[in-house]
């Protein structure tokens, strides 16, 4: 089983669906504050293998759960009690301004990440209130997609040794020396390609984002 705080964050959702659609179980914590986390909750509100936790009452009943294998943090602001309370394996961070509360806590210090529901207008996306443009050689060489991040989390972090490691592109002048606390992924599909996608897809759902 696998909790997500901040379920309807964009990377918080982009969790949830690949693991649903890997066929695990999955509790997503989120207060529902926006028309976006209506919008998002609405497409997997159904699956069977999902619930939805939006209240304290709800939060407290995860505490009679088996124990939970992993549970990835997104957005603390979603916390309406301590998360450590849950009998969790391991807790994946990447709430940058949570403070590290338990031992089995892995910090990850997030690349530029993109993909859909991502934050973003015609031209670029916005990571950490900075706009980056799609043209720029910032996106170019330290962007990486949101998909090709997950199956490192889901694969590589959950079985992490260091309480802290950097995710970040792949950079062909990368120290292996640092490969200890820094994992570089490699993008699956041309990124020029993957813009054509995604931009595609915003013209879509563009009200929704």
């Amino acid at each position: 089983m696998y909790v997500v705080l901040g379920a309807f964050h964009w990377i918080g959702y982009q969790i949830i669906t690949r693991l649903l659609d890997d066929s695990y179980e999955v509790i997503g914590i989120d207060k529902m504050e926006s028309e976006k986390k209506e919008n998002l909750s609405m497409y997997i509100g159904r699956n069977s293998l999902f619930t939805h936790v939006s209240s304290s009452e709800e939060m407290n009943q995860l505490q009679k759960l088996q124990q939970i294998n992993i549970l990835f943090e997104i957005d603390s602001s979603q916390l309406f009690n301590d998360r450590y309370s849950l009998n969790t394996e391991t807790v994946i961070n990447l709430d940058k301004g949570r403070v590290k509360a338990s031992s089995n806590t892995v910090d990850v210090d997030l690349p530029l990440l993109y993909g859909e529901w991502m934050p973003r207008n015609d031209n670029g996306v916005y990571h950490n209130g900075q706009f980056v443009a799609f043209d720029s050689e910032q996106f170019k060489n330290e962007a990486v997609y949101i998909q090709d991040f997950i199956t490192c989390l889901i694969e590589t972090i959950s079985n992490y040794k260091q309480d802290r490691v950097a995710i970040k592109a792949f950079d062909p002048s990368f120290d292996s020396k640092d490969a200890q606390k820094t994992i570089c992924i490699r993008e699956t599909k041309d990124k020029d390609e993957r813009i054509k996608e995604l931009n595609d897809h915003y013209k879509m759902y563009k009200n929704f984002y």
